[in-house]
This record gives C-alpha cells, structure tokens and sequence, in this order.
C-alpha cells in the first residue's frame, strides 16, 4: 500500500478544499483533519512512521508546497505546473485553481483593484499612476472590467 502517495493526496486535497484563496492551511488545521481519519487509514499510518507532521513533510521528495512557520501553502501555480506529474491530485488543483482566481478577481473587482504583473502588489486602479512601480504605472495580471 502507498502510504506517502495517500498521505500528500490528503494533503492537497484538504488545501484544496479547506485552504481558501490564499491556498494555505494551518498544521493544527491539518492535523484535526487528519484526526477525523480511522487510526489505520494509510494517511495516518505515514504520519506515524515520522512522529509529526512537519517531519512527514520534511521528507517529501519533489514537493508541491512551502511548509514555514507551521503552515502548509501550496506554491505558485507556474511552479506546480512545472511538477505536474510529481503532484498528486493534480487535477483538482486545477479544477480548485480556476475558483481560486473567480473569487480573487470578484473581490479585486468590487474593490476597485487588481494586481501587478511586475511588483505582485496589489493596487487600487484609481490610483495607479506613472512612477507607481518601478519607474512606470503598474501592469494589470487580471483583465477586469469595471
């Protein structure tokens, strides 16, 4: 039975349901789900080879995620597709992607925002002028209509 394979399923998929727009989740968030799992499930029986979590996670040999300061952020999409086949539940990152960025841009919208492509900051529309960001206006990532 492949144990890390169910163990790093469970863990994107539980980002990809539980972790919100930012992607991410709590260890302790991540732990009481897995707690809610059978003692013998394969997802535990790897936690359990390593003690914790964060050992388990230490260990993953082409990993999908950042796990810093006791949470598990999935990384940059770009990144994630270069992995694809390493990835488990590849598929429904995608599928949960595509909602990600619907709800990103819903709120970017009504707040009357959105993000450089350059910076990675966000920025208010109204106020993106010349010298706004390095030396120029800020460069839109998302085509939104106003």
């Amino acid at each position: 039975m492949d144990w890390e394979g169910e163990f790093y399923g469970f863990i994107m998929e539980i980002i990809c349901k539980e972790g919100g727009t930012r992607l991410q989740m709590q260890a302790a968030d991540i732990i009481n789900e897995m707690q809610k799992l059978p003692p013998k499930h394969p997802v535990n029986m790897h936690r359990k080879q390593y003690g914790n979590l964060q050992q388990c996670l230490k260990t993953c040999k082409k990993p999908f995620f950042i796990f810093q300061d006791n949470i598990v952020k999935l990384l940059p999409k770009e990144q994630i597709d270069k992995i694809a086949q390493f990835v488990p539940q590849y598929d429904l990152y995608c599928q949960n992607y595509v909602t990600v960025l619907e709800k990103i841009c819903q709120v970017l919208k009504v707040n009357r925002m959105n993000e450089c492509l350059r910076c990675k900051q966000q920025y208010r529309i109204d106020f993106n002028k010349q010298n706004s960001c390095e030396d120029n206006f800020h460069n839109p990532k998302f085509d939104i209509q106003y």
